[in-house]
């Protein structure tokens, strides 16, 4: 019952982010493409008892569609994006 709460949780949390992008019924597939990513999060944690690889993967996730965003609403050149991610990379062992 918790995973299906929390799951739920975290794909209505989302709704916030993207509620003015899309109509209702791509809104809908994405809560339950959001719920489906809730549910292996939680066997994640529940299989590694640690809640820290969900996160990690979550970064992992999250890190190209930030990228994309910052290239196609122009906040950012690409090679301004790349630079940064390779310094991350580079000192990420220092961190």
């Amino acid at each position: 019952m918790g995973y299906i709460f929390s799951s739920a949780l975290f794909a209505i949390y989302h709704v916030a982010i993207f509620a003015t992008w899309f109509n209702f019924e791509l809104i809908l597939l994405a809560l339950a493409g959001l719920f489906v990513v809730g549910l292996i999060f939680n066997w994640l944690n529940t299989k590694s008892n640690n809640f820290l690889n969900s996160w990690i993967l979550h970064i992992v996730q999250i890190l190209p569609l930030c990228r994309s965003g910052f290239i196609y609403f122009g906040q950012c050149k690409r090679e301004e994006l790349d630079g940064a991610v390779s310094f991350c990379l580079r000192n990420a062992k220092t961190i």
